[in-house]
């Protein structure tokens, strides 16, 4: 039940994160504490769109790690320790692929 708890709440606070980004008028990076210039950036509207979707799906992920927790705790272990380890990884990644498409340099 802890996992499902830790798990949910993590999904949440993604979710409300992602959708703040796609809200919000001036460019996000993957890291909330790092800043980029709005002329960085060739559209900002779609470049915060694509931010908040990267973490929309791990949101997803999150979640699904919860409703894994109630049928098979210890896959949800498994899915909790991915994030925690290749979905960083992944996340990078996608950042710079997001960062290429609209010019940041």
């Amino acid at each position: 039940m802890k996992y499902l708890v830790i798990m949910w709440t993590a999904a949440a606070l993604f979710f409300i994160a992602g959708l703040c980004i796609r809200k919000s008028r001036k460019p996000v990076r993957l890291s909330l504490f790092t800043k980029v210039l709005p002329d960085e950036v060739s559209d900002i509207t779609a470049y915060n769109r694509e931010v908040g979707k990267m973490w929309c799906v791990s949101s997803a992920v999150l979640f699904a790690g919860g409703i894994a927790e109630a049928y098979a705790p210890s896959f949800s272990i498994l899915i909790f320790s991915f994030i925690c380890t290749a979905g960083v990884g992944i996340s990078v990644w996608w950042q710079s692929k997001i960062e290429q498409k609209y010019g940041i340099k």
